[in-house]
């Protein structure tokens, strides 16, 4: 199997691939999933630009974002910073996975940067089936059956995959925000606001997807007004790996009933990026919007109503794109992490004994001073005293640990006993992260082995983020 490999250019605070040709259509920007990284799109990548697409994919800060801002609008708003910063828009979407849960809430905040939609397996629109263990003990037997999941064909179920995988679930700083963002992907239901959306979308799903299964495909296509869908039979989550040239086939064949070809070469402008301004040939954003109102124009003779295409039908694509020097030239995507969003609702359990906040606010309420005078409006976090913080951590640390209030002491070491790495110390960390409104980089937990550790840390945390906000 030939693995394909990509320059990443660094620009702007951005990481991506940036290939084929600028044209003045509009680029293709290609979206992973919770656990996939920017290799699951090779195959997609090498045949767009053999075709004069420009296709980019940008490096999603998955499991890099700071604990309070780990959450889809932050990924939604990423995107967004990254095609404004590259004045790309309007742009054509493709994601998998959260990945399509990205592109659609980006298709509903900024609709006019939009020129078309294809999603594939993408979550939104339901909770991914939860199974799991919360025994360290079948991390690795878990993270197996992971990508057994993801995929149809058990010859992708590698070593090399599941390791990669069980790095990702053994690394409990990024296990945790994963863990978060997957909740707050499931918490953004786009269920009832696909309506809105009034680009041309092209579903691409797996016959045999197991974790967003078909009936899922065919919600998404009955609730968004301009959709089209296509099953991919023997293939699993993750078409674009799976069946590459299937799925290439019918992307290229969207894109160009949609969006257009590079019909000769004179229309063929350089990159962008290789020009020292960045935007040599390049259209303006009010140029390129009027293109969308165009295409939303062409919308009344665009064909929809292709659900649930037999083999014949996708035959019929592929043979399109092997006449147009496509399919021969699409291969297999590097092997690489596709747990996915598999991962997200599987993980998920691992933590999802939370403290329970208000219980915390009541054991902290329970321990103030009874003659304490009540006040209007109480005080912000930044206004905390050590003693409240004393209060409060030690609360966290009884609701969560389940121990004795009284074996709660400033010597005692609750927090290291667990494991300076372990998923209980992380979530620890995470709770007073969220309760006092602060960050805690993941250097600084080395401050925690006693509860008298942690106290000062936060007070002094506290104290500073106050002095600097006069």
């Amino acid at each position: 199997m030939e693995t394909l490999t990509h320059m990443f250019r660094d620009a702007y605070g951005y990481r991506y691939v940036d290939e084929g040709t600028a044209t003045e259509l509009p680029p293709v920007v290609l979206l992973h999933g919770l656990f996939g990284e920017v290799t699951n799109w090779s195959a997609t990548v090498h045949a767009l630009a053999a075709h004069h697409y420009r296709v980019l994919v940008p490096v999603l800060p998955i499991g890099d974002l700071p604990m309070n801002q780990s959450n889809v609008q932050r990924l939604v708003e990423h995107v967004q910073d990254f095609i404004e910063a590259l004045d790309l828009a309007p742009v054509v979407l493709i994601g998998n996975s959260l990945g399509g849960q990205i592109a659609v809430l980006y298709a509903l905040h900024y609709p006019e940067d939009v020129a078309a939609l294809i999603l594939s397996g993408s979550s939104g629109i339901q909770d991914l089936e939860t199974r799991t263990t919360t025994s360290p003990l079948r991390v690795r037997a878990f993270s197996r059956e992971l990508v057994v999941l993801t995929f149809y064909d058990p010859a992708h179920v590698t070593d090399e995959r599941v390791e990669k995988n069980y790095n990702l679930a053994n690394d409990s700083n990024r296990a945790l925000r994963i863990i978060k963002i997957a909740r707050s992907a499931q918490a953004e239901s786009v269920t009832d606001k696909l309506s809105q959306i009034e680009v041309p979308t092209q579903l691409i799903w797996g016959r045999n997807d197991r974790l967003t299964p078909p009936h899922v495909a065919e919600e998404f296509q009955r609730r968004l007004p301009h959709a089209e869908l296509h099953f991919i039979d023997r293939c699993g989550h993750a078409p674009m790996m799976e069946q590459p040239d299937a799925f290439n086939a019918i992307t290229l064949a969207f894109l160009r009933r949609t969006i257009g070809t590079a019909a000769s070469q004179h229309e063929v402008l350089s990159n962008p990026l290789s020009s020292s301004k960045h935007k040599t040939g390049v259209k303006s954003k009010s140029d390129k919007r009027a293109m969308v109102r165009i295409l939303a124009a062409s919308l009344a003779i665009w064909p929809l109503g292709c659900a649930q295409k037999e083999d014949s039908g996708v035959a019929e694509v592929q043979q399109q794109a092997e006449d147009s020097t496509m399919a021969e030239d699409s291969t297999m995507a590097e092997d690489s992490t596709m747990a996915e969003d598999s991962t997200m609702a599987e993980v998920e359990r691992i933590v999802e004994d939370t403290p329970d906040i208000e219980a915390v606010q009541r054991a902290r309420d329970s321990t103030m001073v009874e003659d304490t005078p009540m006040v209007e409006v109480e005080p912000t976090v930044n206004d905390t005293t050590t003693v409240e913080v004393e209060r409060i951590v030690k609360a966290i640390i009884v609701d969560k640990l389940g121990v004795e209030e009284d074996d709660v002491t400033s010597d005692a070491s609750f927090i290291i006993d667990l494991g300076a790495g372990s998923l209980d110390t992380i979530e620890l960390i995470m709770t007073f992260e969220e309760e006092f409104d602060i960050t805690i980089p993941d250097e600084d937990t080395a401050q925690f082995v006693t509860v008298g550790g942690a106290i000062h840390y936060i007070s002094e945390k506290l104290s500073n983020n106050k002095n600097n906000n006069r």
